[in-house]
């Protein structure tokens, strides 16, 4: 008896439930690793259950849960039953390896490690599922299919798995996967994502080893660079990260560095406004309140934005003026504001504020190496410490394109050579940064940091180079990914500071007294922007008119993908459900 073929939309939804059981099975089993610390990927642990799924439901019952639900089954053309060995050929070499293990292995070949996974993987794989669909509307069938002699056909009744125990297993794994993110939620305050961008699976070994010897605290790391540099860069983290300046203050305030070093640059502070906080760093008996006042003043003008309200800074300026009012003069910490001078009656188009933006880097650069200079002419203290956020503190390397990167970093190795050093205080990568938006992942897809928390989370600073940090491939700036094939990390920075881990870093935003009387300026000067950065800075000053700590963002990027990954497993228990209520009927 000639059976007749599984339509497409049924074989889409079958395999809709197939795929939401392998994802909650995959997820418990990796919940279960992490228990015993052994660190694995949905990609990989995804992978397998998906192949061993396949074989075994095939082999057994002719049929997945997912495809008894709909009805279908899988018949190999000569009407012989299914094998151990014709559903490994089709599951595990025709399905799974032709279709996502060889075009990824394939591209990453060809791209010599360009590829970064979970992002660029995920394309490659729509990229096919693509070609299965044009594939299908020309022959009626997929490749894996022909390639192994097999079809799906509506089920008649022959082999087919079960009903009842097919729906029983996809809702028992489902709403036990369910139940396991829910209680992770409830527990930690967010959800863990297994995709490899957030869990690589790459031994922590030799990095723990590593740890383990002995090493500099972050701040000897740092005041040793300077016997060996006059200027020492620092990647600041995320802007709005508060922890990062709790560091920096200790740095600065450290006795060597007061006697020895003294100048810091930020990225910080709009240049023209320098005026103003020499004004505040230079008044004497300032009490607690005229100190929060001066430092208001000075955020209100320090950013390129129109709005600055992260917390961090407002609470160091407050800081370095108490710790220099116990200095005396020639010993006080000297900060100088680099970012462009920015005139705002000048401004009044959206091309007007970009185009003062321009050259930043440059005129970064170059404050810093004319200030420099004179320091070195005239006082005993001729180092500095310079804060730059991100790619900011990149040394010279060549985007995709060939060309330096335009960085301040850059600038500077090319007007010093070999004065400078840069260090790395980052651990989370941005793959999506906007004034409006972050996601952000963690550098290496966690591994650094889980190496770090198995080595005890202790304070260290080291270099680079003949680290097995430093041997990784540079995957912090995914706005090129051609950067991972091309450069280490020990290519790009001199050195790393861990200071703390990503459990105790939060971002704050929030100083009190910030836009009192100055709303309408705020607004006005966002409008020139365009209307994002407005409706942003209107609920900045309504929602941060006092300090309001966060979590980190990619605690909130985990949850979000994670989510995600929980929504579309629950459409197809939906799916399961409908289909098991409509054939029960």
């Amino acid at each position: 008896m000639k059976l007749e073929r599984a339509g497409f939309w049924r074989r889409l939804a079958a395999a809709w439930i197939d795929w939401s059981l392998i994802y909650a099975v995959s997820s418990i089993l990796i919940a279960v690793a992490r228990l015993v610390s052994i660190r694995v990927s949905l990609g990989q642990v995804g992978l397998a259950v998906a192949v061993v799924y396949g074989v075994v439901c095939l082999s057994r019952w002719g049929a997945t849960p997912g495809k008894a639900l709909m009805g279908v089954w899988v018949q190999r053309k000569n009407g012989q039953a299914m094998s151990i060995g014709i559903a490994l050929h089709r599951e595990g070499a025709a399905k799974w390896g032709l279709t996502v293990v060889l075009p990824i292995l394939g591209v990453r070949r060809l791209a010599d490690g360009v590829w970064v996974t979970s992002i660029f993987d995920l394309l490659v794989i729509l990229l096919v599922m693509a070609l299965v669909l044009v594939y299908w509307l020309f022959a009626k069938a997929t490749w894996y299919d022909q390639l192994s002699r097999t079809a799906v056909v509506r089920d008649a009744g022959q082999g087919a798995l079960n009903m009842r125990t097919a729906f029983a297993a996809v809702a028992a794994m489902v709403l036990l996967c369910g139940a396991s993110k829910a209680t992770e939620y409830f527990q930690k305050g967010w959800i863990s994502c297994n995709l490899g961008l957030f869990n690589n699976s790459k031994s922590t070994g030799p990095y723990v080893a590593f740890l383990k010897q002995p090493h500099a605290t972050p701040i000897d790391y740092v005041m040793g660079l300077f016997d060996r540099y006059d200027v020492v860069v620092l990647c600041e983290r995320a802007h709005t990260e508060f922890t990062q300046w709790e560091y920096i203050y200790d740095l600065v305030s450290d006795g060597r560095f007061i006697d020895r070093v003294g100048h810091v640059f930020t990225e910080y502070g709009l240049r023209n406004t320098q005026p103003v906080l020499d004004e505040f760093m230079n008044a004497a008996d300032l009490s607690d309140a005229d100190v929060a006042a001066r430092a208001v003043r000075v955020m209100r003008g320090i950013s390129i934005w129109p709005y600055w309200n992260n917390t961090n800074f407002y609470e160091y300026l407050k800081n370095l003026y108490r710790l220099n009012q116990t200095l005396p003069r020639e010993k006080r910490i000297q900060h100088y504001f680099t970012n462009v001078a920015l005139d705002w009656d000048t401004i009044h188009s959206r091309r007007d504020f970009y185009s003062v933006l321009r050259n930043k880097d440059r005129e970064m650069s170059d404050i810093i190496v004319e200030r420099m200079t004179d320091i070195a002419a005239s006082e005993p203290r001729k180092k500095c410490l310079v804060v730059m956020n991100y790619r900011h503190a990149f040394s010279p390397i060549r985007n995709m394109r060939g060309r330096l990167m335009d960085n301040t970093g850059r600038y500077l190795y090319e007007a010093l050579p070999g004065r400078v050093a840069n260090v790395l205080l980052v651990n989370l990568v941005p793959i999506v940064a906007t004034n409006t938006v972050a996601v952000m992942a963690p550098v290496q897809g966690g591994v650094w940091d889980t190496a770090f928390q198995e080595a005890g989370n202790r304070r260290v600073g080291f270099d680079m180079a003949g680290s097995p940090f430093g041997a990784d491939r540079f995957d912090l700036f995914l706005f090129d990914p051609t950067l991972a094939a091309r450069y280490r990390y020990q290519d790009v920075f001199t050195g790393y500071v861990f200071d703390r881990p990503l459990d105790e870093q939060y971002p704050e935003r929030g100083i009190p007294g910030l836009y009192d009387g100055v709303e309408q300026i705020v607004l006005e000067r966002s409008r020139l922007i365009d209307t994002g950065t407005s409706a942003l800075a209107g609920k900045m000053i309504v929602e941060f008119a006092a300090k309001s700590r966060g979590r980190m963002y990619h605690q909130t990027s985990q949850t979000l993908v994670e989510s995600s990954l929980l929504a579309v497993a629950g459409l197809g228990f939906l799916i399961a459900g409908i289909a098991f209520g409509l054939r029960q009927h």
